[in-house]
């Protein structure tokens, strides 16, 4: 709100207005042209003591207050201020006491010009003026508290009696003059407000903590509440929030509560939100406050308190049951006590995943009411499941929920993703797995009698898709990739399912890598090829692609160019042969094509194994996309120094002087008997960090661009423990920070021995002594280094190791 203004202030010398806001208190002086500032110069320079003198005089004393707070001297009054000229009297000279006659009476003195402004500012010296001019003083402005009267006192003289006695009350009981931030907000409060509800929104803030008083009065002047008429829920409701919220939130909390006063919208609702929170999660804002009657706050509560991780939920569980229409009561009657503990939080936060979501409103109410009705047999399909396969149930209903927004297809699809379930939530599959988005894709494929056929799949199908997605990366880069082809080649993707599902999956993977525009062109271009035709005799002799296998045999292919003769039995063997055949030949020129269109504009034929994981990350990234074509295209063109000799690499050497460049980049040597440890020199070889212990940096990550940063920035180096035959067993990342400190991060894969970490600890500690540069170690708020980027355009820093082994 604009500045109130509180009153005028008389001082000695000048006017000042006490104006207000919600940072506090302000005098500026008074400015404004009017009556006020006439009378105030007026009676700067008075020269008679008459009626127009006690008028200006009355001017300033209706309009402003003293400020008591300013010491005033004056002298006395002047004696002629007490001084009444006598009256014309006949006498025997003058019969007509001077009338009519050129004689006059001695004229009275002359009153001194007199500053009157400094006599107001003083209760004795301002009743002697009055009473010299015939006027009379205004007692209960000097009788008053100062305080009172500099900040209530001009708006609550005009109130009733009643109201004005009651504020003076509320004024020593709220000890308004001991905190100025209560005072402020107060007196604003009765500036603005009708006198009858000022004065009961100020006795309301009796039942709140004195801590929180000044935050309550400017709530309740900032969402103008104070023009509605309390009820007796709405105190108590004050009051409590009062109690229950912490300092910091509690400007956030009641100015919530005061909307939905104002409102008039019902509070049970939004107070057991606030008793959840002060047990949950303070720092909840209520920013989105709905309606819902009968909340089940004791089973929420119960959620999070029993749960793993429970109190991260309990609050948005409350905000969902004002949402969607019915969550409160399936909350209250759900069976989730029964679930394995793991599969209770993950139900729990399926069902609050429904808040965030990206859908239209309409869209997503239409999807909470499909969810809803599902709801009773997915609690069901859960109790029936053994408790160590629950948490898959609710791991991948989740995942399909989310894949599925369209509220027509996810009744039927859900429907049948659970019939599955009931399937795979047993011996032989896996108990946790990633393969929920694939399996998500088969059940959209657009023909209902393929995804009838694919729910009568083989075991041995659907145990190959677990094992292929047992990596959460490649279960990533398998699930795009089915989906692509699903969309488009929805039956031969079945068939391969069926017949070659381990050749299915190495192709939806690396198609997966491919942007997905760019993976549907692919697809698109491939499915032309006759290989894709319905009649597996029906390929033309001319068809085989080089490097891709021929799904002809040969006796067939002589038959099929007229040189030789079969009975039709031994083409119906063959028509067989070639169709197994041509699930290989297809998913392998989907996989060729992919590979093709990532070498595009890059010069290089023959792809080995660490470059064709080079072009699949390539293909994967969008930052450092750029950084990463750049350095392949000149490393297969021959130039194996360019990052060495890039202007970016040598001005980072150049900030770093002290650095021994050739020993940063080569490493020590650090015999052990079983690994040996060493900074990696192949480049390929060090796209590959986060690959090959499976962590978010591998293709498929949601960071694997970081690994391009591992590449191209000089001030990244790549630790990679081999065993004897070779094999990486574990890696680390190491790093100069901006203040030449070499900052080591966390060893992986996590799982790796203590033998192993001991050793990596070992390495980077004669590693640091070597290069004689201090060894960072990582603080509380790991805060204590910066690590920037060289040539890259970002990278994910995952925290510093402070070194600690758990055994």
């Amino acid at each position: 709100m604009k500045p109130v203004q509180l009153a005028i202030l008389r001082t000695p010398e000048k006017l000042m207005m006490l104006m207000s806001n919600q940072a506090g208190i302000t005098t500026l002086p008074y400015v404004q042209k009017g009556a006020l500032l006439d009378a105030w110069s007026y009676l700067s320079r008075v020269r008679s003591a008459n009626t127009e003198t006690l008028r200006q005089v009355l001017v300033v004393l209706q309009e402003t207050v003293p400020d008591r707070s300013v010491a005033v001297t004056i002298r006395p009054l002047p004696k002629e201020w007490f001084h009444t000229p006598a009256a014309a009297k006949p006498t025997s000279a003058h019969p007509r006491a001077f009338q009519g006659t050129k004689t006059q009476l001695p004229k009275a003195r002359r009153l001194p010009v007199l500053d009157l402004r400094p006599y107001l500012c003083d209760p004795r010296m301002l009743k002697e003026v009055l009473h010299a001019l015939g006027g009379t003083a205004e007692k209960q402005e000097w009788s008053l508290p100062a305080l009172f009267v500099t900040h209530f006192w001009l708006t609550a003289r005009h109130w009733p009696t009643a109201h004005r006695s009651e504020m003076l009350a509320l004024f020593s009981r709220l000890n308004l003059d001991g905190d100025k931030a209560i005072l402020n907000g107060a007196a604003r409060l009765a500036v603005v407000a009708e006198a009858r509800l000022a004065c009961l929104w100020t006795r309301v803030a009796e039942s709140v903590p004195p801590e929180h008083r000044a935050a309550y009065f400017n709530a309740v002047i900032d969402t103008q509440v104070y023009a509605t008429r309390l009820m007796h829920d709405a105190i108590e409701a004050i009051a409590e929030t009062g109690r229950v919220a912490p300092a910091e939130q509690f400007p956030i909390w009641i100015t919530a509560l005061l909307k939905s006063i104002k409102e008039n919208a019902p509070l049970d609702y939004l107070c057991a939100g606030f008793r959840l929170a002060s047990l949950f999660k303070e720092t909840y804002r209520f920013e989105r406050v709905g309606k819902c009657a009968n909340v089940p706050e004791q089973v929420i509560e119960d959620i999070g308190m029993t749960i793993p991780d429970g109190e991260y939920v309990a609050l948005d569980l409350w905000g969902c049951c004002a949402r969607f229409p019915g969550f409160a009561n399936w909350i209250a009657r759900s069976q989730w006590r029964s679930f394995d503990p793991e599969a209770a939080k993950t139900y729990s936060r399926f069902l609050v995943g429904l808040l965030y979501s990206d859908l239209r409103e309409s869209t997503q109410q239409m999807k909470w009411a499909v969810i809803a009705k599902q709801l009773p047999k997915i609690e069901g399909l859960i109790l029936k499941t053994s408790k160590p396969y629950q948490k898959k149930v609710v791991d991948w209903i989740w995942e399909w929920t989310i894949a599925w927004n369209d509220p027509r297809q996810l009744e039927s699809r859900l429907s049948d993703g659970m019939k599955l379930l009931h399937r795979m939530a047993a011996a032989p599959f896996a108990k946790s797995d990633e393969a929920g988005s694939t399996v998500a894709s088969f059940l959209s494929l657009p023909n209902a009698g393929d995804r009838e056929d694919f729910l009568a799949i083989p075991d041995a199908s659907l145990i190959s898709l677990e094992a292929a997605c047992r990596r959460r990366n490649d279960a990533h880069l398998i699930g795009r990739g089915i989906g692509t082809l699903t969309t488009l080649l929805g039956r031969n993707t079945l068939e391969a399912a069926i017949l070659k599902p381990n050749v299915l999956w190495r192709a939806a993977k690396i198609l997966g890598g491919v942007r997905y525009h760019s993976a549907l062109e692919i697809v698109r271009e491939c499915s032309a090829h006759p290989y894709f035709h319905a009649d597996p005799l029906a390929i033309p002799v001319s068809a085989p692609c080089p490097g891709v296998p021929n799904p002809i045999p040969a006796r067939l292919g002589a038959w099929m160019r007229g040189e030789i003769t079969l009975s039709a039995p031994q083409i119906e063997r063959f028509r067989k042969v070639v169709a197994n055949n041509l699930v290989v030949t297809r998913m392998s020129l989907i996989q060729q094509s992919a590979l093709t269109w990532l070498k595009r504009g890059l010069p290089v034929e023959q792809v080995t194994r660490g470059g064709e994981h080079a072009l699949r990350l390539l293909g994967d990234i969008d930052e450092n996309r750029r950084g990463l074509r750049k350095f392949l295209k000149a490393y297969w063109s021959g130039n194996s120094r360019y990052l060495a000799d890039h202007p970016a690499t040598k001005a980072w050497y150049r900030k770093h002087p002290a650095l021994p460049r050739e020993l940063w980049e080569q490493g020590i040597t650090f015999p052990h008997d079983t690994y040996r440890i060493a900074v990696e020199q192949d480049p390929l070889e060090v796209l590959q960090l986060g690959t090959y212990v499976g962590s978010c940096l591998g293709l498929g990550g949601p960071f694997a661009y970081s690994a391009v940063a591992a590449l191209l920035d000089a001030n990244k180096r790549v630790l990679y423990a081999r065993d004897q035959t070779g094999k990486v067993v574990a890696r680390q990342l190491v790093a100069i920070s901006d203040d030449s400190s070499l900052v080591c991060y966390f060893v992986y894969p996590r799982s790796a021995s203590y033998e192993l970490k001991a050793l990596f600890r070992d390495y980077d500690r004669a590693f640091a002594d070597a290069m004689n540069l201090p060894l960072y170690e990582d603080t509380e708020d790991g805060e204590g280094y910066f690590v920037s980027s060289v040539l890259s355009v970002d990278w994910w820093d995952d925290y510093a190791w402070n070194f600690e082994i758990p055994k």
